[in-house]
């Protein structure tokens, strides 16, 4: 347990959900939901927490260049939900942009962190974003504060679908960005593989590969679709495995059965052909996550096939799987290397990611009662509500922070 009371300062581009909700809705490239939801859950379960005094962010809009018009945004600070949100002002040039949110971060982040009444301050910083990441270190040197990196995904495997300048653009990036990753005083990795790329200097680590809203624990299982529905929702492309289920569900023969896919990705292209040739297959396109969270409760079968031989697996733990789980709706999914054991017993595990693999696990779960897939479904909802939820892990944090 921490003893004094500490203030959280969480340093990324997590925002309030109604601004989040309107800079999805007029993007051209919709930023990820799964990664602001992923965060803001996380910051709900630090204000639960009676030796946390305060939750500040720092916050970069989860906005670019080329998904948005703007060529200036200044967002108000404001609480929402005990959180206090702090903005940087955003500005379209490219080089000025960076310099404009080095310098605030810098500053906001010194200014925070400089003790005043002996108010302690744990800092965590989301290392994926260069500029945020060199502010936040640069500044918790100079006040001799803490500062944690949260980890969830690693610069070695981003990579633009553009090419000449921008994949120089970022060579350059995951060059600096894995210099400055190791610079952290402790990480919160989502898997123990992790470890061995961004902390080469064996500093303090916990693993905590995912988190889950507690307010589910309120909310009942809701009635399923007539027919049985199997659901997808997440990035639709070809190297998760979409291809490999539209194909494994395309050979199944069963009428009353139905594949619904929400997302998007390369993947998106190809649907309609796929809908043309089987009307069973229903194409939903990018959706509120409020829409889909619904739609995994009424679903029969929820399934995430990621392949488990792809180098990046090892790195990931998809944050669908856990909502998936606590949807109350039994998941398939494949053994990913970063998927700790604990989770095997409530979940439906395909031992390969082939199409054949796909299309006999559900052909065999179809063949399954309601009341079996249901109870399935429960045992799953009620493990990580238990064990994953976002006071906990919160929880796990501050205390692993006070160690440090």
């Amino acid at each position: 347990m921490l003893g004094n009371k500490k203030n959280i300062l969480y340093v990324s581009n997590v925002c309030e959900q109604d601004l989040f909700e309107y800079i999805y809705a007029s993007a051209k490239a919709k930023p990820s939901q799964a990664a602001q939801k992923f965060q803001r859950l996380l910051l709900e379960g630090f204000t639960q927490l009676s030796n946390i005094r305060l939750v500040k962010t720092i916050s970069i809009l989860p906005i670019t260049r080329y998904s948005n018009s703007n060529l200036y945004w200044k967002e108000n600070a404001k609480t929402v939900n005990d959180i206090f949100y702090t903005y940087v002002p955003y500005l379209k040039f490219p080089f000025l942009k960076d310099v404009l949110v080095l310098i605030y971060t810098f500053l906001k982040v010194l200014k925070n962190t400089w003790r005043k009444n002996n108010e302690e301050t744990i800092v965590v910083a989301n290392v994926l974003n260069l500029v945020v990441s060199v502010a936040s270190i640069t500044a918790c040197k100079l006040t001799n504060t803490k500062c944690l990196a949260l980890v969830t995904d690693l610069p070695s495997f981003m990579n633009p679908v553009d090419g000449g300048r921008i994949q120089l653009k970022f060579r350059v990036y995951k060059a600096f960005a894995n210099y400055f990753i190791n610079k952290y005083d402790a990480y919160v990795l989502l898997t123990s593989q992790m470890n061995a790329e961004v902390n080469p200097k064996k500093r303090p680590h916990i693993i905590m590969e995912g988190l889950v809203d507690i307010k589910m624990n309120d909310v009942g299982l809701i009635s399923k679709n007539n027919k049985r529905v199997i659901l997808y929702a997440g990035a639709l492309y070809e190297k998760y495995g979409v291809k490999n289920l539209v194909d494994a569900f395309c050979s199944l023969p069963n009428s009353d059965i139905e594949l619904h896919l929400y997302g998007g990705g390369d993947m998106s292209e190809t649907l309609p052909a796929y809908q043309l040739r089987d009307s069973r297959i229903k194409y939903f396109g990018e959706v509120a996550n409020a829409d889909v969270v619904k739609a995994l409760s009424e679903a029969t079968l929820l399934i995430n096939p990621r392949p488990t031989h792809e180098e990046f697996t090892k790195f990931s733990f998809p944050s669908k799987n856990v909502e998936y789980m606590v949807s109350g709706t039994p998941l398939i999914c494949t053994d990913l290397p970063g998927m700790p054991d604990e989770y095997h017993e409530y979940i439906y595990l395909l031992t390969e990611d082939s199409e054949e693999c796909i299309a006999a696990m559900l052909h065999k779960l179809l063949l399954l009662s309601d009341e079996e897939l249901i109870e399935k479904g429960k045992k799953a909802k009620e493990f990580v509500l238990k064990m994953k939820n976002n006071v906990n892990q919160a929880k796990r944090i501050a205390d692993f922070a006070n160690t440090i």
